[in-house]
Protein backbone atom coordinates (compact mmCIF):
# COMPACT_ATOMS: atom_id res chain seq x y z
CA UNK A 1 0.00 0.00 0.00
CA UNK A 2 1.15 3.52 -0.68
CA UNK A 3 -0.20 7.04 -0.66
CA UNK A 4 0.30 10.13 -2.82
CA UNK A 5 -0.07 13.49 -1.10
CA UNK A 6 0.57 16.40 -3.47
CA UNK A 7 1.67 19.65 -1.83
CA UNK A 8 0.00 21.72 -4.55
CA UNK A 9 -2.26 21.28 -7.60
CA UNK A 10 -0.73 19.25 -10.42
CA UNK A 11 -0.44 21.53 -13.42
CA UNK A 12 1.99 19.75 -15.71
CA UNK A 13 0.80 19.48 -19.31
CA UNK A 14 -0.73 16.13 -20.26
CA UNK A 15 1.31 13.70 -22.38
CA UNK A 16 0.95 13.96 -26.15
CA UNK A 17 -2.32 12.37 -27.26
CA UNK A 18 -3.93 12.58 -23.81
CA UNK A 19 -6.79 15.06 -23.62
CA UNK A 20 -7.06 15.38 -19.86
CA UNK A 21 -5.00 16.72 -16.96
CA UNK A 22 -4.56 13.37 -15.21
CA UNK A 23 -1.03 12.56 -14.10
CA UNK A 24 0.04 8.93 -14.36
CA UNK A 25 2.63 7.40 -12.06
CA UNK A 26 4.34 4.27 -13.34
CA UNK A 27 4.47 1.46 -10.79
CA UNK A 28 6.63 -1.63 -10.65
CA UNK A 29 6.65 -4.32 -7.99
CA UNK A 30 9.35 -6.99 -7.85
CA UNK A 31 8.11 -10.58 -7.96
CA UNK A 32 9.86 -13.76 -6.94
CA UNK A 33 10.84 -15.98 -9.92
CA UNK A 34 9.14 -13.85 -12.59
CA UNK A 35 9.07 -10.45 -14.26
CA UNK A 36 8.05 -7.47 -12.11
CA UNK A 37 4.35 -6.60 -12.02
CA UNK A 38 3.82 -3.18 -13.58
CA UNK A 39 0.95 -0.75 -13.81
CA UNK A 40 0.07 2.88 -13.44
CA UNK A 41 -1.85 5.12 -11.08
CA UNK A 42 -3.69 8.08 -12.53
CA UNK A 43 -4.42 11.01 -10.24
CA UNK A 44 -5.44 14.62 -10.28
CA UNK A 45 -4.50 17.13 -7.58
CA UNK A 46 -6.76 20.18 -7.49
CA UNK A 47 -7.22 23.17 -5.20
CA UNK A 48 -11.01 22.76 -5.59
CA UNK A 49 -13.23 19.69 -5.05
CA UNK A 50 -13.21 17.31 -8.02
CA UNK A 51 -15.00 14.02 -8.80
CA UNK A 52 -13.30 10.84 -7.62
CA UNK A 53 -14.68 7.82 -9.46
CA UNK A 54 -13.83 4.37 -8.12
CA UNK A 55 -14.50 1.83 -10.89
CA UNK A 56 -14.51 -1.93 -10.27
CA UNK A 57 -15.14 -4.74 -12.72
CA UNK A 58 -16.13 -8.35 -12.18
CA UNK A 59 -16.19 -11.16 -14.71
CA UNK A 60 -18.48 -14.23 -14.56
CA UNK A 61 -15.47 -16.42 -13.71
CA UNK A 62 -14.18 -13.99 -11.03
CA UNK A 63 -10.69 -14.04 -12.54
CA UNK A 64 -10.55 -10.69 -14.36
CA UNK A 65 -10.95 -12.38 -17.76
CA UNK A 66 -13.97 -12.06 -20.04
CA UNK A 67 -14.40 -15.19 -22.16
CA UNK A 68 -15.57 -14.40 -25.71
CA UNK A 69 -16.95 -17.35 -27.70
CA UNK A 70 -16.14 -17.58 -31.41
CA UNK A 71 -18.77 -15.61 -33.32
CA UNK A 72 -20.41 -14.46 -30.08
CA UNK A 73 -20.18 -12.04 -27.20
CA UNK A 74 -18.68 -12.08 -23.72
CA UNK A 75 -19.93 -9.92 -20.85
CA UNK A 76 -18.81 -8.50 -17.53
CA UNK A 77 -20.13 -6.05 -14.95
CA UNK A 78 -18.78 -2.72 -13.77
CA UNK A 79 -19.73 -0.76 -10.65
CA UNK A 80 -18.74 2.84 -9.99
CA UNK A 81 -18.89 4.98 -6.88
CA UNK A 82 -18.32 8.72 -6.84
CA UNK A 83 -16.48 9.55 -3.61
CA UNK A 84 -15.73 13.14 -4.72
CA UNK A 85 -17.64 16.10 -6.12
CA UNK A 86 -20.60 15.76 -8.53
CA UNK A 87 -19.58 14.71 -12.05
CA UNK A 88 -21.60 16.16 -14.90
CA UNK A 89 -21.85 14.94 -17.49
CA UNK A 90 -20.71 11.35 -16.94
CA UNK A 91 -19.77 9.48 -20.10
CA UNK A 92 -18.72 5.85 -20.25
CA UNK A 93 -16.28 4.85 -23.00
CA UNK A 94 -15.49 1.23 -23.83
CA UNK A 95 -12.28 0.66 -25.77
CA UNK A 96 -9.64 -1.96 -26.26
CA UNK A 97 -6.06 -2.11 -25.24
CA UNK A 98 -3.85 -3.45 -28.04
CA UNK A 99 -6.48 -3.17 -30.79
CA UNK A 100 -6.69 0.59 -29.99
CA UNK A 101 -10.27 0.93 -31.23
CA UNK A 102 -13.72 1.40 -29.74
CA UNK A 103 -14.73 -2.04 -28.61
CA UNK A 104 -17.99 -3.41 -27.35
CA UNK A 105 -21.26 -2.07 -26.10
CA UNK A 106 -22.52 -1.20 -22.62
CA UNK A 107 -25.70 -0.39 -20.75
CA UNK A 108 -26.50 0.95 -17.32
CA UNK A 109 -28.09 -1.77 -15.20
CA UNK A 110 -30.49 -2.19 -12.33
CA UNK A 111 -28.06 -3.01 -9.48
CA UNK A 112 -30.49 -5.53 -7.96
CA UNK A 113 -31.36 -7.55 -11.08
CA UNK A 114 -28.50 -6.76 -13.49
CA UNK A 115 -31.03 -6.01 -16.24
CA UNK A 116 -30.16 -3.24 -18.70
CA UNK A 117 -32.19 -0.10 -18.01
CA UNK A 118 -30.59 2.32 -20.48
CA UNK A 119 -27.59 2.84 -22.68
CA UNK A 120 -24.88 4.96 -21.07
CA UNK A 121 -25.89 8.54 -21.66
CA UNK A 122 -24.75 11.90 -20.48
CA UNK A 123 -25.96 12.14 -16.90
CA UNK A 124 -24.80 13.47 -13.56
CA UNK A 125 -23.14 11.10 -11.09
CA UNK A 126 -23.64 12.85 -7.78
CA UNK A 127 -21.26 12.79 -4.85
CA UNK A 128 -21.85 9.55 -2.92
CA UNK A 129 -23.82 7.95 -5.77
CA UNK A 130 -23.13 4.50 -7.22
CA UNK A 131 -24.09 3.05 -10.60
CA UNK A 132 -23.73 -0.34 -12.29
CA UNK A 133 -23.16 -1.29 -15.94
CA UNK A 134 -22.98 -4.37 -18.14
CA UNK A 135 -20.27 -4.43 -20.81
CA UNK A 136 -20.58 -6.69 -23.85
CA UNK A 137 -17.47 -7.70 -25.82
CA UNK A 138 -17.74 -9.03 -29.41
CA UNK A 139 -15.55 -11.71 -30.94
CA UNK A 140 -12.82 -10.26 -33.13
CA UNK A 141 -10.69 -12.27 -35.57
CA UNK A 142 -7.51 -10.60 -34.28
CA UNK A 143 -8.02 -11.62 -30.65
CA UNK A 144 -5.46 -13.77 -28.92
CA UNK A 145 -5.15 -14.62 -25.24
CA UNK A 146 -2.52 -12.16 -24.04
CA UNK A 147 -3.77 -10.80 -20.68
CA UNK A 148 -0.98 -8.23 -20.38
CA UNK A 149 -1.90 -6.58 -23.67
CA UNK A 150 -5.32 -7.66 -24.99
CA UNK A 151 -7.78 -6.02 -22.61
CA UNK A 152 -11.06 -4.15 -22.57
CA UNK A 153 -10.76 -0.70 -21.02
CA UNK A 154 -13.77 1.07 -19.50
CA UNK A 155 -13.22 4.79 -18.89
CA UNK A 156 -15.51 7.16 -17.03
CA UNK A 157 -15.13 10.64 -18.42
CA UNK A 158 -16.79 13.90 -17.69
CA UNK A 159 -16.61 17.63 -17.35
CA UNK A 160 -14.72 19.67 -19.88
CA UNK A 161 -11.72 18.46 -21.81
CA UNK A 162 -12.53 14.74 -21.67
CA UNK A 163 -11.03 14.19 -18.21
CA UNK A 164 -10.78 10.51 -17.25
CA UNK A 165 -12.09 10.33 -13.67
CA UNK A 166 -12.12 6.53 -13.34
CA UNK A 167 -10.99 3.44 -15.25
CA UNK A 168 -11.16 -0.33 -15.00
CA UNK A 169 -9.91 -3.10 -17.31
CA UNK A 170 -10.37 -6.82 -17.89
CA UNK A 171 -8.44 -9.29 -20.03
CA UNK A 172 -10.07 -10.92 -23.07
CA UNK A 173 -9.88 -14.67 -23.77
CA UNK A 174 -11.24 -16.03 -27.05
CA UNK A 175 -12.84 -19.45 -26.53
CA UNK A 176 -13.96 -21.97 -29.17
Amino acid sequence: MFAVTPAEPVTEPPPVGILHPTTFLSLSSPCLNRQPATGSLGFIASATPVPDIVALSITPTNDGIVNVPAGGWGAFAVAVANVGADLSPLLMAVGSIHLNTPFGWACETNPTTGACISSPTFRTLRSGETATFAVFVPDQPRLSFDPAHVRVRVDFLGGTGGTIWGRTRVAIRPVP
